[in-house]
């Protein structure tokens, strides 16, 4: 979960952050697991990406399935407000399918993924 003002509360979110001038997204995608969840991936795949907003911005969101998970936490952000929970694939698939998770990038993200990430609980 992260807090968003704009929101008013907490949002359950996908690990996400900002990339850093000339940094490799992949490796944005290792920092910011490491800072939002506290844990190393063994290996990052890239899956694919979108635009975020294309009628006004040119921000991309960049894909990235992390697994071989490990602990190994770096402080987050100042000014983050975070509290990292583990879910059952099958129970974040039902937290979306009844509206708890709104975050956008979240839902598309997840939408995407469905398939490939509850076949692989089957």
């Amino acid at each position: 979960h992260q807090y968003r003002h704009p929101t008013g509360g907490m949002l359950l979110e996908l690990p996400a952050g900002t990339i850093e001038p000339d940094e490799d997204p992949q490796l944005t995608a290792s920092r910011e697991i490491r800072e939002e969840i506290g844990m190393a991936a063994k290996s990052i795949t890239p899956i694919g990406g979108f635009y975020l907003a294309p009628g006004y911005s040119t921000e991309f969101m960049h894909i990235y399935l992390a697994t071989g998970l490990s602990p190994a936490p770096l402080d987050h952000d100042p000014g983050e407000f975070l509290h990292a929970e583990k879910y059952p694939v099958d129970e974040v698939y039902r937290m979306l399918d009844q509206g708890e998770i709104v975050d956008a990038k979240s839902v598309a993200i997840l939408g995407l993924m469905r398939e490939k990430l509850l076949g692989k609980t089957r």
